[in-house]
């Protein structure tokens, strides 16, 4: 169990081996199920082409449904994802604010720290999951968090206002969000799942293979070819919108880059 989950894992992190070892395991599936059918005597075709029939059609119903709780998941993740974009440039923008309200010498401190902090947080983004420039970028929004604490730890100690305790509030807000956008980024559709969705479309394909060779029209492209290709098709995108470090679906990262645009103006 231990080996499929590891293989499963290594699969989803890429779009193309996705498409591929899909589309070849349907293709193959389909294959499997239309020379099984070959295989019944001409007399038993037609009777069990009926069956047949019906078990395909409760099969696809399955599917649909299990393709659209998994694209629900996806989904829900993605959008989540994008949220906490937001919410963390909101975040670094109050506390940039409302570092004018701490006395100068931290204030100056602090503002080019979350200036750099914006930089990393960037660069984490648009690097691959768990690749050693991640790593990095992870490690140095870490330094820039304790640095900027150490700083607000100093000045509370010096000058404990309402005014300073407000901009404690959006730093330990800030602080939530980064361990927030990371658990988030690690949150994915369970290997599970998948094992059951690539199951399921591999029965249904074999039924409709199977289906095909009890009939008397031969191979046909549509239920022998074009089925498992979208399917295949479908399961990548799913996998690509669960993944936003890579592919084509990524989450936008456009509301970090305007904080910086802003935060440079008024350096």
């Amino acid at each position: 169990m231990i080996l499929i989950d590891s293989l499963i894992k290594a699969i989803v992190c890429s779009d193309w081996l996705v498409l591929t070892v899909v589309g070849a395991t349907l293709l193959l599936a389909t294959e499997a199920g239309f020379r099984f059918g070959l295989r019944h005597k001409p007399e038993l075709r037609k009777a069990r082409h009926g069956q047949s029939g019906a078990l395909q059609g409760a099969l696809l119903g399955l599917l649909g449904l299990l393709l659209g709780f998994t694209f629900a998941m996806a989904v829900g993740r993605y959008e989540a994802r994008k949220q906490l974009v937001l919410a963390e440039a909101n975040s670094i923008g109050t506390t940039w604010l409302r570092a004018g309200f701490l006395t100068p010498g931290t204030r100056d401190l602090i503002r080019p720290a979350l200036l750099d902090y914006v930089d990393a947080r960037l660069a984490a983004a648009n690097a691959p999951a768990g690749s050693p420039e991640f790593l990095e970028q992870l490690g140095r929004s870490e330094v820039g968090q304790a640095a900027m604490w150490r700083a607000t730890v100093s000045e509370v100690r010096t000058n404990d206002t309402p005014a300073t305790s407000l901009f404690v509030v959006s730093l330990n807000e800030l602080i939530d969000l980064d361990a927030e956008r990371l658990a988030a980024s690690r949150n994915h559709v369970p290997n599970s799942v998948w094992m059951l969705l690539l199951i399921v479309a591999s029965t249904v394909c074999w039924t409709t293979g199977y289906s095909t060779g009890l009939g008397e029209a031969g191979r046909h492209a549509l239920p022998m070819i074009v089925l498992p290709v979208l399917l295949a098709i479908v399961t990548t995108i799913i996998a690509d919108i669960d993944n936003p470090r890579r592919g084509l679906i990524k989450v936008s990262q456009q509301s970090m880059v305007d904080l910086q645009r802003t935060l440079l103006k008024h350096q």
